[in-house]
């Protein structure tokens, strides 16, 4: 057995050096990697600088993370990155070899990783960068990277490449990555937003991606040609006006405070959504609906949005719904198993209090209530479309209760919201 257990050991000490040789031999086929971390704005730094550098000459391959993983190739075409499983760092491996394949001059990859460990393990014995970014410091992943900003900081510190260039954004934490930098001898540079053009980007992303493209002699305007046609990641912010005269802001990657702010800022300078006075109504009697309120209205206010609260007992609540004192409330609603919308959104509805109404929709609804169970997922996806077009409704949270047990062993349960145990009595144990 102990021969057996070396023999094992010995082999998986060949296959780690087998697989280290080849990393550090396709690594040397590459003149420039660039490795993007940060908490936000990652994946469009990492595609700024790619379209940047193409456009300086560089034969490039670029990998991002993103809401997808995607790849962009020598050929600069886009392709989805295909995962067999879980997200596993080795995947950084695979794309090393790709760009060495592909006859890359320059990898410029996103970091993957969260856990400290890794991400040092990803710099240290993965891609070996020369060049490295931070975008920003801001609380995110906390359960993995720490719960202090300073301790994030550190964190992402261990992608800084050891004895070449760090750039980052951020000049609240420069300092401190400038001490990680100097241990790691690393030239640690604070990338300022001032002249950098608007219209693509928000400007710290597009100085970042600037600086680089530069330190890699690309000219400023040439990169900039670039960044012009750069290919957006397929979740990054954007905003789109519906038909129904309402604005959609795609923003479902930006899960942070100061990037939700950073983001109100931006979409106030749309058209018509600055200097609107609006109240909200909330019942005051429940504590957590009326804090939501609070925040939801101190947040619209960065809009230039006047949001007046107005608080009210439940009955009075109520009366002023069905009156229609308000622009937008704060509400509840517990839907039925079968998803019957029809008070919610069609018109007349008991709890429509917006008094909204569209033919096409109500159509919708009822075909949905009448449809079979083999018609009903197809008649679902209409009414819901419909929805998402005309957005009668923004729904915040959804919470779907259950109660499982053992495949026929309990019969006669009817748990209701709140009471898992309601009709106890009733219950049969087999």
């Amino acid at each position: 057995m102990t021969k057996l257990i070396l023999v094992l050991s010995l082999v998986c000490l060949g296959l780690l050096w087998g697989e280290d040789r080849r990393v550090r031999r396709d690594r040397a086929r590459l003149t420039h990697v660039v490795y993007v971390n940060g908490i936000r704005g990652k994946s469009t730094v990492t595609r700024l600088i790619d379209a940047g550098l193409r456009a300086g000459g560089w034969k490039v391959f670029c990998k991002t993370t993103g809401t997808v993983p995607m790849t962009i190739g020598t050929d600069n075409v886009e392709r989805p990155l295909v995962r067999r499983g879980r997200a596993n760092i080795k995947e950084q491996i695979k794309v090393l070899r790709r760009a060495a394949g592909e006859g890359a001059q320059v990898l410029v990859v996103e970091c993957m990783a969260v856990d400290p460990a890794l991400q040092a393990v990803s710099q240290d014995r993965m891609v070996r960068s020369d060049i490295g970014v931070i975008t920003n410091v801001r609380l995110d992943h906390t359960a993995e990277m720490g719960q202090t900003l300073e301790e994030i900081c550190d964190a992402l510190s261990n992608t800084i490449p050891r004895g070449g260039r760090l750039f980052t954004a951020d000049r609240r934490f420069f300092q401190q990555l400038e001490e990680n930098g100097r241990a790691r001898g690393c030239r640690v540079e604070y990338i300022g937003p001032e002249g950098a053009p608007s219209g693509l980007d928000f400007p710290e992303n597009t100085a970042l991606a600037l600086a680089v493209c530069q330190a890699l002699g690309v000219e400023r305007e040439r990169a900039l040609e670039g960044m012009g046609r750069y290919q957006p990641d397929p979740y990054a912010l954007s905003a789109l006006r519906l038909s129904g005269g309402a604005v959609f802001v795609n923003a479902l990657s930006v899960n942070d405070p100061q990037s939700t702010q950073a983001v109100y800022r931006r979409v106030s300078a749309l058209p018509g959504l600055a200097g609107r006075e609006l109240v909200l109504l909330v019942n005051e009697e429940d504590r957590f609906r009326l804090t939501s309120a609070q925040f939801i209205a101190e947040h619209l206010s960065l809009l230039d949005w006047h949001i007046t609260v107005r608080q009210l007992p439940w009955e009075d609540y109520l009366a002023a719904l069905a009156a229609g004192e308000f622009d937008l409330y704060y509400g509840e609603v517990r839907l039925t198993a079968d998803w019957d919308l029809r008070d919610l959104t069609g018109t007349g509805g008991a709890l429509n209090y917006g008094g909204w109404g569209d033919g096409e929709t109500d159509g919708l609804l009822y075909a949905m209530h009448a449809a079979s169970p083999e018609g009903k997922p197809a008649a679902a996806g209409a009414l819901f479309a419909q929805l998402a077009e005309q957005v009668p409704i923004v729904p915040i949270a959804f919470k779907n209760g259950s109660v499982l047990t053992q495949w026929g062993r309990l019969s006669g349960l009817s748990p209701v919201r709140g009471n898992a145990f309601n009709g106890l009595e009733s219950w049969n144990v087999s």
